[in-house]
Formats: C-alpha cells, structure tokens, sequence
C-alpha cells in the first residue's frame, strides 16, 4: 500500500510524557539548559471535555523543531495549569516568542503518539494564530516576570517585583546556576 506523501511522518523530536505536567516542564528546561537557541514557541491547544490541553511547538535558530506533549492543561487551579503558566514565563524569560493556534483532537492524538505527519505540521504552521492572544492569561501573576510582561502589563502592575527583579537572573533560578520548577 503506497503512502501519499503528506501523510508521511515528519523527523521531530518529542519530549516529556502525555498528561505529566512536570516531565513536559522539565523538558522544555534540558533543551534550554542545552544551550540551543529557542527562537519561538507554538502552544497547540486542543478543547476536550474537561480542560483545554496543550502541548508545545519548540523551534530553534537552526529551524530544528521539537514537540512538548500535552502535559500542559489551563483553566482551573491545578499542576497543569500552574507547569503551563511556569514553563511560557521561562520561555519568555529567555527572548522566545510565543504564540498560539488550536488544533484538533485527532492532530492532538498525533502529537501524544509521537506520530504527526507532514500534513499536521503543515496545517499548525499555516493555521491562524488565536487573536486576541490569551496565552499571556496563562501566565499566573506570580510567574509574570519575562521582558514580555513588561508591555503586556504584568509587572509593569505588579508591585511585589522590582525592575531589576525582571533582568537579574530567569524565574527559578538556583545559586548553582540550574533552574528549578517546583510541583
């Protein structure tokens, strides 16, 4: 049986774990701590029947992309939503630009099978970002310290950081140099 070729998988790595917000936190973090240069960063969001779920699209400054799984979650106040909210303040922390587009279950199920094809990554890159953007509503006020808060509102409102809180060191950041996210 021949295989159109649209339909042919494509050659990108995965990371982290279906439904497990800190494997997916801490994957996003080894590839930062790898030293590769994160240029944006692509939220898929999908809407099941619970909570929206969403997993993450890591472009480099090779073009070399990796997926995040869907460990991510939004919407109520659990570790989903609080991993989400940690995981885009680091990234924005580190220059990444960020956005986001929805996309169906069954590309969803791809991404969580470790299995899109050339079509899926072709319909999330010519999908229309969601507007007005609403992943700056992921991003909990305690996490809301990366140069695009700044003009977002976030810390320009908050009292509790200081200017040179937003530059000193990225969110979690231990003496030792290795960045922690808490769960």
């Amino acid at each position: 049986m021949l295989v159109e070729e649209d339909q042919y998988p494509t050659a990108l790595e995965y990371h982290g774990a279906l439904g497990t917000t800190a494997s997916c936190a801490q994957a996003v973090e080894r590839i930062l701590h790898s030293r590769r240069e994160l240029v944006s960063c692509v939220i898929l969001t999908c809407y099941t029947d619970h909570h929206p779920c969403h997993a993450l699209l890591l472009v480099d400054a090779d073009g070399d992309q990796a997926i995040i799984k869907s460990g991510f979650t939004s919407g109520y106040g659990g570790a989903g939503p609080k991993g989400l909210s940690e995981t885009l303040a680091l990234l924005d922390w580190h220059g990444v630009e960020l956005d986001e587009v929805q996309v169906d279950e069954s590309v969803m199920r791809r991404v969580e099978a470790s299995s899109l094809t050339l079509s899926d990554l072709e319909a999330v890159r010519s999908a229309s970002p969601i507007r007005p953007q609403r992943l700056w509503d992921y991003i909990l006020r305690e996490h809301q310290i990366g140069p695009a808060h700044a003009i977002h509102g976030g810390v320009a409102n908050s009292s509790s950081l200081s200017a040179s809180s937003m530059t000193a060191s990225p969110p979690w950041h231990a003496p030792s140099g290795r960045t922690l996210i808490e769960y």
